[in-house]
């Protein structure tokens, strides 16, 4: 006896295809409450994030509440990760509004649903209804491959037609209770399909809030509009800088021509004292000598 017509009994067997039915239920089951508990968690944490950055009513008043709520969202267990990562992408100036080079949602998306304490493999539910429609769809074809094989002495000489009969009414009753299982497959699927597609609306609805909220508070600025602005701040500068430039040279020659004039007269003084004296001599020396000649004559 050979191992297919060993185990036809046993695959053949109701209680056999209910297991498996059951064990179809049990895998979509668990499944479903794994991702419904991840997904709960989840929009419970991006609802508290949200309430904390709504405090701010504003821009100007999350600029001034930055830190305090920057402390707040980096020691989520959730979206701390994430937000210091979202950190790196705002433009921080000095004085004015906090501004972001990157849209939040390319942050802060389904994809935190692997984060830690969330725990969730997307890719593994959206493969799971297909998984279940396949696993459904195995056994019934094991199931009739295996049948179909221990049947083969329906055919076989030196039975009666009763028997015959009687054989073939045996396989179409296993084949109908093993199409259980493929029903049970493609209905789980549907079912774990809705789900997932409920669980995933609800988390983006929380998703969008909290984004919404973020972009009030925290406006984009593309890199044109950087570029903009620091031509402008340059425009400025440089004007700032033209009118120093202009008011310094004014003042310098000022300064300059005081301490020339200054340190000018106090040497040339001496010398046109010292040139008057050596004029009123000179005179003084050639009216003595008329005197002398006129004498003379």
């Amino acid at each position: 006896m050979d191992i297919m017509t060993t185990i036809a009994p046993f695959v053949a067997n109701l209680w056999t295809i209910l297991a498996v039915i059951i064990v179809l239920i049990v895998w979509a089951g668990v499944s479903g409450h794994g991702l419904h508990k991840g997904a709960r968690r989840l929009r419970a944490e991006l609802g508290r994030a949200t309430g904390q950055i709504t405090k701010a009513d504003s821009a100007t008043a999350f600029r001034t509440q930055y830190e305090a709520i920057t402390e707040e969202l980096g020691g989520n267990t959730v979206l701390g990760p994430r937000w210091r990562e979202f950190q790196q992408t705002l433009w921080i100036p000095e004085a004015g509004l906090i501004r972001e080079t990157d849209r939040s949602d390319a942050w802060f998306d389904l994809g935190l649903l692997r984060a830690k304490g969330i725990g969730i493999d997307p890719r593994y539910h959206a493969a799971l209804p297909g998984l279940l429609v396949g696993a459904g769809l195995l056994f019934t074809f094991f199931g009739l491959a295996v049948a179909l094989y221990s049947a083969g002495g329906i055919v076989a000489e030196g039975i009666t037609q009763v028997e015959r009969n009687a054989a073939l009414h045996q396989l179409l009753s296993a084949a109908s209770f093993k199409f259980w299982t493929s029903v049970a497959g493609l209905s789980l699927s549907i079912l774990y399909t809705f789900l997932r597609k409920y669980e995933l609306h609800t988390v983006e609805l929380a998703l969008e809030a909290f984004q919404s909220a973020l972009d009030k508070r925290i406006p984009l600025i593309t890199p044109v509009q950087m570029q903009a602005e620091a031509n402008g701040h340059l425009s400025s500068q440089t004007t700032v800088l033209q009118s120093f430039s202009n008011d310094l040279a004014i003042s310098m020659a000022g300064v300059f021509d005081n301490a020339f004039d200054k340190r000018l007269g106090e040497h040339i003084g001496p010398l046109t004292t010292a040139m008057q004296q050596l004029a009123e001599s000179l005179t003084g020396r050639n009216e003595d000598a008329m005197e002398k000649m006129l004498g003379a004559c």
